[in-house]
């Protein structure tokens, strides 16, 4: 019911911020729900710069017709895709990940790992990038803001940190990173 974009650009002049450091994330509900709206408010926030994500593709009624039809930059996958110890799971995950970025190019994001197994096996598949409690548990805004001022600080107060790939943290905020 609100002008999403409006709101998203409102933020932006408060707090004097670039939208090439902001990504928005749309769950693949919202997308079955509202098409044509979201198609829409996608389509404007896209055309000011901003990455734009589809979070959590697979946990609805997901759909190739919706990935080649809808505008987004990047595709979330749906913890609920990774489960390394059924070999029907593992089949859907890698066809995904392969129809997504051999055939569409999106950059995927795998969402939901949690041990060292689903991460090898998520690199397995090529997948560059990926997400979950193995590599950062949430923190804290004060902690998390000590850790962005200070890439000394990524081993601190027994947090748990993997790096896959030498990135600098300052790439994560970078246009061109995804």
């Amino acid at each position: 019911s609100m002008d999403v974009p409006a709101y998203i650009f409102s933020l932006l002049e408060k707090y004097q911020l670039s939208e090439h450091y902001v990504k928005v994330e749309i769950t693949e509900s919202a997308y079955t729900e509202s098409d044509e709206r979201i198609t829409s408010t996608v389509n404007i926030l896209r055309g000011k710069g901003f990455k734009v994500m589809m979070d959590d593709f697979g946990c609805g009624y997901s759909s190739l017709n919706m990935l080649k039809n809808i505008p987004v930059d990047v595709l979330k996958l749906d913890m609920r895709f990774l489960n390394c110890d059924t070999p029907k799971s593992n089949y859907i995950l890698s066809s995904v990940i392969r129809i997504s970025y051999w055939l569409l190019r999106l950059p995927i994001i795998v969402e939901g790992v949690e041990t060292e197994k689903q991460e090898q096996f998520v690199q397995s598949l090529g997948c560059r990038y990926i997400q979950g409690f193995y590599f950062y548990k949430p923190l804290p805004v004060k902690q998390f803001e000590e850790l962005l001022s200070d890439e000394r600080q990524l081993d601190f107060h027994d947090l748990f940190y993997k790096q896959v790939e030498p990135l600098h943290i300052r790439e994560f905020m970078d246009t061109n990173f995804i």
